[in-house]
């Protein structure tokens, strides 16, 4: 599976690991040579990989700030009884981009610094110290919406590319059969032999265009 590299690309990962400063040698995310890793094979030659870093901030269609979403309810724990408003955003705090350094890669968080703004640092209260793995998904929820809603209506466009070639191809055929038929009719082989080519031209067609639909 290939990580998205435009906006509106489907079919490929959004993937991050999120840090505030450079990650050191036994970071748990971003490297490939240390850190988390489930799986039963070896871990891949770091030489020839890296950990995969897409920014969120950019696939939106954006200039690379955050748009976080937070769930005050569950920040620290289960609540007891949840609030009717419990979510907010924090726009224009963050900003992110890819980073390589040392063997790492990873999405580099720092503060856009607006004069004057004394907001909390709400990635802060949950990270671990600059490993920002744990808030994560809700610093760039927004955008990762963003990111959804855009591969929804760039798949929903391509389908409703392909029926409408479909729609114009079965048309095709089924003059084409009317045409067979009438031929057929008049004895005309070559005529014939020429509606039953096309015919098989367009099945083929319609074939290819059919196995692109869900």
């Amino acid at each position: 599976m290939p990580a998205c590299t435009e906006v509106g690309e489907y079919g490929c990962v959004t993937a991050f690991s999120t840090y505030n400063a450079v990650p050191g040698p036994t970071a748990e995310f971003s490297r490939l040579d240390f850190g988390y890793w489930i799986y039963p094979e070896d871990r891949p030659d770091p030489d020839k990989y890296e950990v995969m870093c897409t920014n969120p901030a950019l696939l939106d269609g954006g200039d690379g700030t955050l748009l976080p979403l937070v769930d005050f309810d569950y920040l620290f724990g289960v609540p007891a009884q949840e609030t009717a408003t419990p979510w907010q955003s924090q726009p224009d705090y963050y900003r992110v981009e890819c980073m390589r350094q040392d063997g790492a890669h990873w999405l580099n968080l720092s503060k856009v610094g607006l004069p004057g703004d004394s907001r909390p640092d709400l990635g802060a209260v949950v990270a671990s110290g600059s490993n920002y793995h744990v808030p994560e998904v809700n610093l760039a929820e927004g955008n990762l919406l963003t990111i959804a809603q855009n591969q929804s209506d760039s798949y929903e466009a391509k389908i409703a590319k392909i029926q409408a070639k479909l729609e114009k191809l079965n048309h095709k055929l089924a003059k084409a059969r009317k045409s067979l038929a009438k031929h057929r009719k008049a004895g005309d082989r070559d005529a014939a032999r020429a509606d039953r080519k096309k015919i098989r031209a367009l099945k083929d067609q319609i074939a290819a265009l059919e196995k692109q639909l869900p």
